[in-house]
């Protein structure tokens, strides 16, 4: 009586796991979809995400602005001259691509601000193999990254530039 008791328990115990499947794949309704299913409308005055802000004027404010925030968010990775041997390079973390190389010099801008927001390496990015840069849209407002992307053009001019392609007067300022 007692084995009988002990085994009826036992298959009351494992039916409910018999009869499960992967939950995952089932239809269910999420907290920001409808009955449906279909996303709600959207709310008022929210910019979409595709759209894609004009870049700022640029200025020595906005690539000031740009050096200040290249240096707390990605001097740390790409190093200070942008050749991707920042201090956690060197510290033995993946190395990070030099900000020179010819593929991400032909890059729009508007690429260098997505990436800056949505990282690289992640789905639906269009960032597939281009490193495994984590994206800085919570800690990065839009306007900073136009700012950021802006510095980032002008170390791209600055390493570019030989000191033989300087006239004598803008020799004579260099440091």
């Amino acid at each position: 009586m007692r084995d009988r008791r002990r085994l009826l328990l036992a298959v009351l115990c494992l039916l409910p796991a018999a009869g499960c499947d992967d939950m995952r794949h089932q239809r269910k309704v999420l907290p920001w979809s409808d009955a449906r299913g279909d996303p709600p409308p959207v709310p008022p005055h929210v910019v979409a995400f595709e759209s894609r802000p004009e870049a700022p004027p640029l200025s020595l404010a906005l690539l000031q602005r740009g050096q200040q925030r290249y240096r707390i968010f990605c001097a740390p990775c790409h190093g200070e001259t942008g050749d991707g041997r920042g201090m956690i390079v060197q510290r033995g973390f993946a190395p990070t691509p030099d900000l020179a190389d010819a593929r991400i010099v032909r890059a729009p801008t508007q690429r260098y601000v997505t990436v800056i927001a949505q990282g690289t390496g992640n789905q639906g990015t269009g960032n597939q193999g281009m490193g495994k840069m984590y994206g800085f849209a919570q800690r990065i407002p839009p306007a900073d990254r136009w700012a950021i992307a802006a510095y980032v053009r002008a170390l791209q001019a600055a390493r570019a530039t030989r000191l033989a392609d300087l006239s004598p007067g803008e020799r004579s300022r260099l440091p």
